[in-house]
């Protein structure tokens, strides 16, 4: 999170919930973190439905529509999701409307995905994480709903997007600034990378990025390889499918695979070990 952000929950976390990678902030605090899980709100769920009494109906019909938001409605396509997310949602059931969690799921999706009234920046804060890429440095991770060339347009052009991605680095107070976009008419996500300032540890840290994702699944830990995402998406057999975007210079992309996410992304390209 934006340092400002985290200068104002610094001494209030009490528990932390989540299925990604810790980061190590807040070591005061309980954590939970079960990384291959499909959604952190399942974790909350197990919480709520372990104690007496009723779980309020608005709560309940929250966590379960982000649950099935986030394991994409459990479709064997996706790769997402896990029998204990699977559970949690079923426990959640009387909370699904009456339509049924099929067209909930579709109903929520467009909902999610109506991104018409953002512009770059918007897109990129949308959905970000910031990584410790060591020594200091930090790495901005932006899922960002919309396909490359569409956003291309948006900010007018390649050079112009990766003006708003540096931009966006310094403004998070990050080193660099990558973009996972939403997969394309020609089946492939993209990934961009872009460093803070050319030249910078930012572009020594994108440049490892690069290599560790091209390397796999040759030189990924063991605790990357045991986790079941990384099977699921076919990483450990086909690696990420990475290949240079050339008609998106001068921005530094790469196309991947689409069923690949941040969630195996991100630690591998971090170097990350569990």
């Amino acid at each position: 999170m934006a340092d400002k952000v985290a200068a104002h929950f610094e001494g209030r976390v009490e528990w932390i919930l989540d299925h990604h990678a810790s980061t190590g902030a807040h070591p005061e605090a309980r954590a939970e973190v079960v990384e291959g899980l499909g959604s952190a709100c399942t974790l909350v769920a197990e919480r709520l439905l372990s104690r007496p009494g009723q779980v309020p109906r608005e709560l309940g019909t929250l966590l379960a529509g982000v649950i099935l938001l986030d394991n994409r409605n459990f479709s064997p396509g996706e790769a997402k999701g896990t029998a204990r997310d699977r559970e949690a949602f079923d426990r959640l059931a009387e909370f699904v409307p009456e339509v049924g969690a099929g067209a909930w799921y579709k109903e929520l999706m467009h909902a999610r995905k109506d991104i018409s009234h953002l512009g770059v920046r918007d897109l990129l804060k949308l959905d970000m994480k910031i990584a410790d890429a060591g020594e200091g440095a930090r790495v901005a991770w932006c899922a960002v709903f919309d396909a490359v060339d569409s956003v291309c347009a948006k900010a007018g052009g390649a050079a112009a997007l990766e003006a708003e991605m540096r931009a966006f680095a310094a403004e998070r107070g990050c080193d660099a600034a990558v973009a996972l976009f939403a997969k394309d008419a020609t089946g492939f996500k993209t990934l961009a990378m872009v460093p803070r300032e050319p030249g910078g540890r930012g572009e020594a840290i994108c440049q490892r990025m690069a290599e560790r994702l091209l390397g796999a699944p040759d030189g990924l830990p063991q605790a990357l390889r045991e986790n079941d995402l990384f099977a699921k998406q076919g990483i450990l057999e086909h690696g990420f499918g990475l290949a240079t975007r050339e008609r998106s210079l001068p921005l530094r992309a790469f196309s991947l695979r689409a069923v690949t996410s941040r969630k195996t992304v991100l630690p591998c390209a971090m170097g990350q070990e569990s």
